[in-house]
């Protein structure tokens, strides 16, 4: 059994034909961003990038409550050769991997409702 080695924090890998990046220390340390290429045969013989985000992201709130919330985004990037999926892609730059990242985290979390807004704070008091 071949073991692989321990991926640092904020840092692109290839594993196996996927390129891997594995969340800096922060808010982004519970995200693993895989990027992996399939060619679709047809009319065109165009490469296409799966792109899948999932982990955990804390959201600070305005009443100082931390919430975790559960990211899993799974995208189709249509051609290897253009757009932010495809700069992570060809450069293996760990910067725009997490610019990516953060990115597709505002997008998924772009609904996000804070639950302490509906908490009265003199209910909190009495309890």
């Amino acid at each position: 059994m071949r073991h692989l080695p321990r991926q640092r924090p904020g840092t692109l890998q290839t594993r196996g034909g996927a390129k891997v990046y594995r969340g800096d220390l922060g808010s982004q340390e519970m995200l693993t961003l895989t990027i992996s290429r399939y060619r679709r045969r047809g009319r065109t013989d165009e490469n296409l990038l799966t792109v899948r985000l999932v982990g955990h992201f804390d959201v600070y709130c305005g009443n100082g409550g931390e919430h975790r919330e559960r990211v899993e985004v799974v995208d189709l990037e249509t051609t290897t050769t253009n757009g932010a999926v495809a700069a992570v892609w060809t450069r293996d730059d760990d910067e725009a991997a997490a610019t990516l990242v953060s990115r597709m985290v505002d997008d998924a979390l772009e609904d996000w409702t804070d639950p302490c807004e509906d908490v009265d704070p003199e209910d909190e008091t009495n309890n």
